[in-house]
């Protein structure tokens, strides 16, 4: 009987540790990501648009898309064009979530989130595809949601990143944003080649707790005998 308590104990400390993790967590991937994917861009010839806040001038940017379903935001990334700048190296920003019912404009935040980004020595960028995991955000089927990225600290010699962006609205839900007071946004003639990704299913998740029960089963008999 003791032997099966410990079950239950081990689910809850998963569960713990996974909600204690609120930063937004940045990394590299080769590709884009093709799982849990719920909008995306990832076609058309790329050219560098930069998000910055250095000594010459700002520049929040970012993304929109449309929710066609309801979905827990749990991730998107960017492809990058360029190598991590040496002011946005391990450098801390924010991410903010806007929620609009028209494709026009960028709406009400919901959502503003911290990180830290990569550092240039041990994780280069370019034509890679820049992954950032947030804190969960429920968003609603029909509005459009921007993703937008801005730097905390200003004027940083050389803090910029230079993502991919395709002009010409290609991505027809969502567009470009950027905005150099983070204030004020205007909508760009292009779209950023991203990926936004919903948490897990459910059914994945009961497969990986059914896995970690099996484990834990498995090394308790081990160890009665």
């Amino acid at each position: 009987m003791k032997n099966m308590l410990k079950l239950p104990i081990v689910c809850s400390i998963i569960f713990v540790a996974q909600a204690a993790i609120a930063e937004t967590v940045v990394d590299v991937s080769p590709t884009a990501p093709d799982t849990n994917i719920e909008a995306s861009f990832t076609s058309g010839t790329a050219s560098g648009y930069q998000w910055r806040d250095n000594e010459n001038s700002r520049r929040d940017l970012g993304q929109s898309f449309l929710a066609d379903s309801s979905f827990t935001l749990d991730a998107f990334s960017f492809s990058a064009l360029g190598n991590v700048q040496a002011g946005a190296s391990g450098a801390s920003f924010d991410v903010k979530i806007f929620e609009s019912d028209n494709i026009s404009l960028i709406g009400s935040a919901i959502s503003t989130q911290s990180g830290t980004y990569l550092t240039s020595g041990s994780n280069p960028v370019s034509g890679n595809w820049i992954v950032f995991d947030l804190e969960d955000v429920a968003l609603t089927a029909g509005n459009y949601y921007t993703i937008v990225l801005s730097w905390d600290s200003a004027g940083v010699q050389d803090q910029d990143q230079v993502f991919g962006m395709v002009s010409g609205n290609l991505y027809g839900d969502g567009s470009a944003w950027e905005s150099s007071d983070g204030v004020n946004f205007s909508s760009l003639g292009g779209d950023l080649q991203f990926t936004v990704q919903s948490i897990p299913e459910p059914s994945t998740v009961a497969l990986f707790l059914g896995v970690v029960a099996i484990s834990v089963v498995a090394r308790q008999r081990r160890n009665r005998k």
